[in-house]
């Protein structure tokens, strides 16, 4: 009598066993599993019978040094560059070869992130020249048994070795493709040569994130405004509006998520922030007037506010995402710069007299940037105000530089004398309004929502 015994299996050590209840769909793979998360790829992680894969995406990239002539015993480089930094999912390469003796040829493909792969090493016997000669892993016929017959070596064939090599690389820089004529007589010339990839276009999903709206724009074919799936620091993918049209697109939206999308500090309703004869609210392009803005904060106090940023995608604020947010933002976009105003400041500068009104942001490092370098005038006393003329000053910001302003009554302060905003304070952590006498501030962007990358 034969006694049999059912052994369950964990093959890949996983601790998901194949006769489980919920049983493991690939126990070849200690990364698939009932539990697992499901990854950007083609293969069915948490065993729910789906999977997600990034969108696939040709492209075809032009090698550089078409006319470069083959030489005996002699090796050139040349290169292709690539910008795009969409994962490759696959490559082929495209030659047009003129040479009289196909098997003197070396030819190697190494890519930016230093991988090499022999493509043809000294085969085709003595064939003429490669017409339409494309190296395709995916090919039925390895280039490697090829003889003089076959020339023109119109076709696929596959590599010497695998160009599977370079799938998963960000392909982004310069492709190097070296040359060798290891023999005498015969020569030619490089007439041209192909990247052909297949890269994963990322971005629309959860599983897929690409690491930032320009990204998605530079390597998707016109993607449109609206909602896509980031992860610029590797933290977690999250939603996030992207702008693909303003200011050369690939902007992320966000907005200070406060009463008026505005900072205000005022010294008292009776002596207010708007209390100059111009209209304080005139830098806020989507405020109809001063009249129409709540104040957020009253007295001469320092007032310090942890702002909360809105995340245009879901309409709440960013959370726990802020973090990888602000490591990541480093640009502000010309169209929506940071703006700070004071009025009334009766000249003060509150550093060194002790009065005076200033707006401060801090960055991550709690290193602080002043807003409102300026000294601002005197609007009126606290009755019988605004003096006629009277003008609040005003501070336009961009990291670039070259969009800075500023005007009103500063005390003569111009752009010129404006450094560009540094780029850790794109999305300030905290901002300080600092009111010491009559009047008050206001600090936010152009924009009711402004544009970051």
């Amino acid at each position: 009598m034969r006694t049999v015994v059912a052994t369950d299996f964990d093959a890949d050590g996983d601790g998901v066993l194949q006769c489980d209840a919920d049983p493991d769909c690939n126990d070849g793979d200690d990364t698939s599993g009932p539990s697992a998360d499901e990854q950007c790829d083609p293969v069915d992680h948490d065993c729910d019978g789906d999977f997600v894969n990034a969108v696939n995406h040709e492209a075809v990239i032009e090698g550089g040094g078409a006319g470069t002539p083959i030489l005996d015993n002699s090796t050139f480089v040349v290169t292709a560059t690539v910008a795009s930094t969409d994962p490759i999912q696959d490559l082929d390469v495209r030659f047009g070869i003129q040479h009289t003796f196909a098997a003197d040829l070396e030819i190697t493909l190494t890519s930016p992130a230093g991988t090499v792969v022999a493509l043809m090493t000294d085969h085709g016997g003595g064939g003429d020249d490669l017409v339409g000669t494309t190296l395709d892993d995916e090919a039925a016929t390895a280039f490697s048994t090829t003889s003089s017959d076959d020339a023109p070596f119109l076709g696929r064939w596959n590599p010497e070795e695998p160009l599977a090599a370079f799938d998963g690389e960000d392909p982004s820089g310069d492709w190097s493709l070296s040359v060798t004529d290891d023999a005498t007589v015969d020569e030619g010339e490089l007439l041209s040569w192909q990247l052909h990839f297949s890269t994963a276009e990322v971005g629309f999903d959860e599983a897929c994130p690409a690491p930032s709206c320009e990204s998605i724009l530079l390597n998707h074919a016109d993607p449109a405004t609206g909602v896509w799936w980031i992860d610029p620091t590797g933290g977690g993918a999250f939603e996030v509006q992207c702008d693909m049209d303003t200011d050369g697109g690939g902007w992320i939206v966000v907005g200070l998520d406060d009463t008026d999308s505005l900072l205000v500090g005022t010294n008292a309703n009776s002596n207010p922030w708007d209390k100059c004869a111009d209209d304080s609210a005139s830098p806020y392009s989507w405020i109809a007037g001063e009249a129409s803005v709540s104040e957020d904060y009253f007295g001469s106090v320092t007032t310090t506010v942890v702002p909360d940023y809105l995340n245009e995608a879901s309409g709440s604020a960013f959370c726990p995402e802020l973090a990888d947010l602000r490591a990541h933002a480093t640009q502000l976009s010309d169209t929506t710069r940071m703006v700070g105003q004071t009025a009334d400041a009766d000249g003060g500068d509150y550093l060194v007299d002790g009065y005076g009104h200033e707006v401060w942001v801090y960055n991550a490092d709690g290193d602080v940037f002043e807003v409102t370098p300026g000294t601002n005038g005197q609007c009126g006393h606290s009755t019988g105000w605004p003096w006629g003329g009277s003008e609040s000053d005003f501070y336009w910001w961009s990291t670039s530089g070259d969009a800075n302003a500023a005007t009103g009554d500063n005390g003569g302060f111009d752009e010129t004398t404006m450094a560009a905003l540094p780029s850790s304070f794109v999305i300030p952590t905290e901002i300080d309004l600092v009111v010491a006498t009559g009047g008050g501030v206001s600090f936010g962007w152009e924009s009711e929502l402004f544009l970051v990358k």
